[in-house]
């Protein structure tokens, strides 16, 4: 069997048990090396998932273009000249860059990125002061944390302790919505 098929069929199997362990243990969804924030930057595109979805499109391309070339090419080595390996390459890196849009998109969908996902009464701890009456406030949800501005309901409140909880109350004002936290 030729490399280019190996990889593809090594890299398959990769992304089929990456997905069946995010499947089983999607609660501890974590990347190998840790990058798999919803709001994560560019530099997790180049993760292990990044790599292996990169492989599997270059792999495939390759694969692509060697059996509609050659009947026996599954079996026989195909020798590709340098503008199928650009190909290859270019479709490796859109295979990679598209399937990392999809996860950030799953996991936005998954967590509920909007702010209607905070309710009354979850716990918050006040992470520093922005203006007048408002501040930062880090909200601890079922799905995880939320950092939101809000406004105080209480008399100068205290930095990094987790003794208030949050209302829904959203205040249109420059339109910038702001919710209310008051002490437990």
């Amino acid at each position: 069997m030729s490399w280019y098929i190996i990889l593809t069929l090594v890299t398959v199997c990769a992304i089929f048990i990456l997905a069946l362990l995010s499947w089983i243990f999607g609660d501890f969804d974590i990347d190998l090396d840790g990058d798999a924030d919803i709001d994560g930057d560019g530099s997790s595109i180049l993760s292990f998932k990044g790599i292996v979805h990169f492989l599997f499109g270059f792999g495939g391309t390759l694969s692509t273009i060697a059996v509609l070339s050659s009947s026996d090419a599954i079996y026989k080595s195909y020798h590709f000249s340098w503008w199928q390996y650009l190909v290859a390459t270019l479709f490796g890196i859109l295979t990679m860059y598209l399937l990392y849009k999809l996860y950030k998109f799953v996991m936005k969908a998954e967590h509920g990125s909007n702010d209607n996902c905070i309710s009354d009464g979850y716990d918050v701890v006040v992470l520093n002061h922005i203006a007048a009456d408002v501040y930062d406030v880090m909200v601890y949800t079922p799905s995880g944390t939320k950092k939101v501005p809000a406004r105080a309901r209480t008399d100068k409140p205290e930095i990094g302790v987790r003794n208030y909880y949050i209302r829904n109350e959203i205040f249109e004002e420059t339109g910038q919505r702001y919710y209310a936290f008051y002490k437990k």
